[in-house]
């Protein structure tokens, strides 16, 4: 499925999916495996965008995580408006993202991802992971990389 989500409900989405993070000071000794799940937000809860770069920063409270949001190297205008790739179970409300479930949809394939990837694997013969891997966002305490 498509969706039009505006720049500002982007990051709103981001902001939610980010309280999957614990809140982690600066200082702390970085230990990955204790800042995840946290609010007991399953793994499966966690979603990120493609197609903008953007900072987590586990140093901040819930809601104030989102930093450096841009799209094609600006910052993301809170009022454009993006086309937005998601899940029939985003869409219809699993997990409690803002504002999918309102947002006008503009594309509705009725395939389940599992086959859609199936299709693309099979007419591409061979998957190249360089071809879908762009690292695009990063985790930050108070601005600075964790890794």
């Amino acid at each position: 499925m498509a969706s039009v989500l505006s720049g500002a409900q982007i990051k709103d989405y981001l902001e939610y999916s980010a309280k999957y993070f614990a809140q982690v000071a600066s200082s702390a000794p970085v230990a990955p495996d204790s800042w995840t799940r946290a609010l007991g937000t399953p793994d499966y809860n966690y979603d990120q965008f493609s197609g903008v770069t953007y900072d987590v920063d586990i140093a901040q409270p819930v809601g104030s995580r989102i930093l450096n949001l841009s799209w094609d190297g600006a910052p993301v205008d809170p009022d454009a408006r993006f086309v937005v790739a998601i899940n029939n179970y985003r869409q219809s409300g699993g997990g409690g993202f803002p504002h999918v479930t309102t947002a006008p949809v503009v594309y509705n394939a009725q395939v389940a991802i599992r086959e859609a990837i199936v299709a693309y694997a099979t007419a591409a013969g061979v998957i190249d992971p360089a071809d879908f891997h762009v690292e695009n966002w990063r985790l930050v305490r108070d601005g600075v990389p964790v890794f």
